[in-house]
């Protein structure tokens, strides 16, 4: 093997090593959105039992002498919550967007690493075959000029 196909190799090993990490850090980048989108989906699920939970108590808010105002409140504060609700439902899209994102940097991550390694072996079975013409190519060398002093098998 010569000097620059040994300066190839180790170059593409490099490479190969490079696009790993990326690989891994797109798998992190994901795992995290993953962990965020559990999280936001949780907290939005919490708030809509939250309101369907409040939405039932109404006639016990409409009950008492201050019918009106609890009543005004109560509409205020329903009002805030389905204002939470969807921002909470916008957040949890975004962040589905985020991952399917994320699942594509990993998966052209992959394809990049997968590439090097497909390239780095091609190239390792070229180089392992022209070793083998050439001791082969040395041994047919060998044979003919034995043949011609009538060296061994004469």
């Amino acid at each position: 093997m010569s000097a620059n196909d040994k300066r190839k190799i180790k170059t593409l090993g490099n490479v190969s090593r490079l696009t790993e990490r990326r690989v891994e850090e797109a798998k992190s980048l994901h795992r995290q959105v993953e962990r965020q989108l559990s999280i936001s989906q949780s907290q939005l699920q919490e708030l809509e039992r939250y309101f369907s939970e409040y939405t039932q108590n109404i006639g016990f808010v409409a009950q008492g002498r201050n019918r009106a105002f609890a009543l005004q409140n109560y509409r205020h504060f329903m009002h805030r919550i389905e204002q939470t609700i969807e921002q909470q439902r916008n957040v949890v899209a975004q962040l589905k967007r985020r991952l399917e994102e994320q699942a594509q940097k990993v998966r052209e991550a992959n394809v990049q690493h997968r590439s090097v390694n497909k390239l780095t072996a091609r190239y390792e079975h070229r180089i392992k075959q022209d070793d083998e013409r050439q001791e082969q190519a040395i041994l047919d060398q060998f044979g003919r000029q034995n043949a011609h002093r009538g060296g061994p098998g004469k």
